[in-house]
């Protein structure tokens, strides 16, 4: 009997463990029996770019399985957004925020309800101390080739953040043209443009280095260059002869042959250009330029003074007119020069005593095709030689025959 029950008190005392065992186990385990959590399919490599007060969230569409709609949570506010995979990526862009960084909190969700697991993600919002802070593209200079006209950049180190610069200017049809400068280009033509006419350039500028959009700085506006002065044509030039002028072919010098031929050097002989003689001064010639224009620019070649300079001149003047019939002078006074209808469109000192080349500018608004050439003075004040002559102007019209 005492062996009997030896054998029966382990049992019951391992019965009871199993029951009481089985509670605790249904304890650890009751959420799992409760049912399995489903989550819904998520986006994938989430990235920011920045936006003027908004931001830009990216994610792939790769995960995100049947998810209809994504939450996007920050600092106590939610935006939701519909997604789908139809795309391969999904945008959404959440507004309205100040211009500082941010951290977002991002959930999807499928039509049943369940929610993806929760992503976090930051970035940053710019906005008008962003914009203040900013420099336009730099507009250097105007630059000319013949009468083509273009712009001048400087380069776009100093303003980091420009997408594009557009300008508008006035053209000759009365309307205006536009042209895009985009930031690696650092010289723009202008195609038609009209001279003195109005120009505007405005620059816009990315949200910082990871911006998705793009704001338009302030316009500058300014004015178009006038048209340079042209060289004019020597092949149309030629010596009138005038009843008063000194006609320069002294000493075997042939100025028509030589005065415009385009060799403005000396050439050791006194027939390559104009020589007035000795004791001639002051003296005048007259040029008919073959074309009437307003004088801008002159260049003389003189004799080297190296070799002798006596007859280089050290102040001169240029009159003009723009028809010669009746305009012969009996003297060379200047009441003469007047009362004919000579107009005195240059007047001034040069330095022949040291320079073989010299040139200068002239002021002049008329509109002349015959100029007199008058040296008033000389370094030795005797006679004057040029080798060559050279007319820039502006307003040039050509002649009927």
């Amino acid at each position: 009997m005492m062996k009997k029950l030896i054998y029966i008190f382990p049992v019951l005392l391992f019965s009871l463990a199993a029951i009481f065992g089985c509670d605790d186990m249904n304890a650890i385990h009751e959420k799992y029996l409760q049912g399995e959590t489903i989550y819904a399919g998520k986006l994938n490599m989430l990235s920011t770019q920045t936006g003027f007060n908004r931001i830009r969230i990216e994610g792939s569409t790769e995960y995100l399985g049947n998810s209809v709609k994504a939450t996007v949570k920050y600092e106590g506010q939610e935006q939701v957004f519909d997604v789908a995979t139809d795309d391969d990526y999904v945008q959404m862009v959440v507004e309205n925020l100040e211009e500082r960084d941010y951290e977002f909190e991002i959930y999807t969700e499928d039509e049943a309800g369940n929610k993806s697991i929760k992503q976090l993600c930051t970035g940053s919002a710019v906005g008008d101390k962003f914009i203040e802070n900013q420099l336009p593209r730099s507009m250097v200079e105007f630059v000319f080739d013949q009468l083509d006209l273009s712009l001048r950049w400087a380069e776009v180190s100093d303003a980091e953040y420009i997408s594009r610069t557009e300008v508008t200017y006035e053209n000759n049809s009365g309307t205006t043209s536009s042209v895009t400068v985009l930031p690696g280009e650092t010289i723009t033509k202008l195609e038609d443009w009209k001279p003195a006419g109005e120009i505007s350039y405005q620059s816009f500028v990315k949200a910082g280095a990871n911006g998705f959009e793009e704001a338009a700085l302030e316009a500058e506006t300014m004015t178009l260059p006038d048209l340079p002065p042209v060289q004019l044509d020597k092949s149309l030039h030629a010596l009138v002869n005038m009843p008063t002028d000194n006609r320069g072919d002294q000493y075997g010098a042939r100025p028509w042959d030589y005065l415009f031929d385009g060799d403005d050097s000396w050439r050791n002989s006194d027939q390559y250009g104009y020589h007035s003689g000795g004791n001639s001064l002051p003296s005048y010639f007259t040029i008919d330029l073959g074309v009437t224009a307003q004088l801008r620019k002159c260049a003389m070649g003189l004799r080297d003074p190296n070799n002798y300079n006596g007859n280089n001149p050290t102040h001169i003047e240029i009159w003009g007119i723009d028809d010669i019939t009746g305009a012969e002078t009996p003297d060379k006074s200047e009441e003469q020069f007047i009362e004919k209808g000579w107009k005195l469109i240059y007047k001034g000192d040069v330095d022949g005593k040291y320079n073989q080349k010299l040139d200068f500018e002239i002021d002049s608004e008329e509109d002349v095709r015959y100029i007199r050439f008058k040296t008033v003075t000389a370094v030795n004040n005797d006679g004057v030689q040029y080798t060559e002559l050279t007319f820039w102007g502006k307003n040039v019209q050509t002649v009927a025959e």
